[in-house]
């Protein structure tokens, strides 16, 4: 069976954590400053789940306006969007409903990041009319793939779905070679002897 295929973009106010997000699903890695992303990036994340494997194409787009390059023309045939906010800055909460004015109605999962070390200022409120869910994550936790599990979940209309962990296959261990392989290595060593002693 093929796998289930969606584009997913992230969009929000710069600054929010959307890079540091996507990368954190894709990679599991941290970034430790603040870089602006030009435009869009595109990263297909694969995961496994009940149902098979999904391929999630994610496009992380530009915050910044000056930044945003083709904006609209980035949620062409998206199937989802993740919508981010930082809940410790007021203004991105405003900001966040201005980004959601030029998505196609779809599934829309609204994201508000935080550090546990600042106060909440609020929680974003987006007028919507298809299914939407509200979640509060720290970027860089496992908190990241609730929004991604409801988004799957709602696209395949399988509210039951979950996420299958990979299992790593491990090399079989040897104690040594075959008797046979044995003999060969033993004959290969005794022509190497001979030839270093003519």
């Amino acid at each position: 069976m093929a796998p289930f295929q969606f584009k997913i973009v992230i969009i929000g106010p710069s600054g929010v954590g959307k890079t540091t997000f996507s990368r954190y699903l894709l990679q599991g890695i941290k970034i430790s400053r603040h870089v602006h992303t030009l435009g869009v990036e595109a990263h297909p994340i694969r995961v496994l789940t009940t149902r098979g494997e999904v391929i999630l194409n994610l496009w992380d787009t530009a915050g910044h306006p000056l930044l945003s390059g083709l904006k609209e023309g980035y949620y062409v045939r998206s199937e989802g969007a993740i919508a981010m906010c930082d809940l410790s800055n007021q203004g991105s909460i405003d900001l966040l409903s201005s980004f959601v004015v030029d998505l196609p109605h779809v599934p829309l999962a609204i994201v508000g990041t935080h550090n546990d070390n600042l106060g909440y200022l609020g929680t974003p409120k987006i007028e919507w009319d298809r299914p939407s869910e509200s979640f509060r994550i720290n970027t860089l936790s496992d908190d990241s793939w609730k929004p991604i599990l409801w988004l799957i979940r709602t696209l395949t209309n399988d509210p039951h779905l979950s996420f299958v962990p990979k299992v790593e296959k491990i090399p079989p261990t040897i104690d040594g070679p075959s008797p046979h392989i044995q003999a060969i290595l033993d004959k290969l060593d005794e022509a190497v002897a001979i030839a270093i002693a003519t």
